[in-house]
C-alpha cells in the first residue's frame, strides 16, 4: 500500500493533534500518522480505495498509541471509503465544524474507541 503511483495528502486545521489511521479496501492498515495542529503530510499509496479514522483530543493530554489523549479523545470515521485512481491525489482537511448540536462534519461518523 505505501510508496505507490498515487498520494494521500492530510492537512490538520484543527487546534489539536490527529491522530490517522489509513485503511486499504481490505480492511488492512496500512498507515498510521500523528499530524500536530497545522502539519501537513503527504504519503504514496497504490490506486485503491481507503477508508480514514481519526482521533482527535488535548495535545497536552497525549498518552501515545495505546491510550491516546485519554478522556478528551474524539473518535470519527469517513462514511465511505474515497478512491485514489493511478498518478492522482486525493486531499483531507481535518477541521472542526461547531453547529447548534455541538462538533462535527456531515461527511464523518462518530466511532466509539474500540471501532477506532
Amino acid at each position: 500500500m505505501i510508496g505507490g503511483t498515487a498520494a494521500l495528502r492530510m492537512r490538520n486545521d484543527m487546534s489539536n493533534p490527529a491522530y490517522v489511521k489509513v485503511y486499504d479496501s481490505s480492511g488492512n492498515l496500512g498507515a498510521t500518522i500523528y499530524l500536530r495542529a497545522g502539519e501537513e503530510y503527504e504519503l504514496g499509496v497504490r490506486p485503491d480505495s481507503y477508508l480514514i479514522k481519526y482521533l482527535t483530543g488535548h495535545s497536552s493530554e497525549w498518552r501515545g498509541t495505546r491510550h491516546y489523549s485519554g478522556s478528551s479523545s474524539s473518535f470519527y470515521a469517513d462514511r465511505s471509503p474515497d478512491y485514489i485512481g493511478q498518478n492522482q491525489r486525493l486531499t483531507v482537511r481535518f477541521y472542526t465544524v461547531v453547529t447548534r448540536e455541538g462538533s462535527g462534519s456531515s461527511s464523518l461518523n462518530r466511532i466509539s474507541e474500540d471501532e477506532f
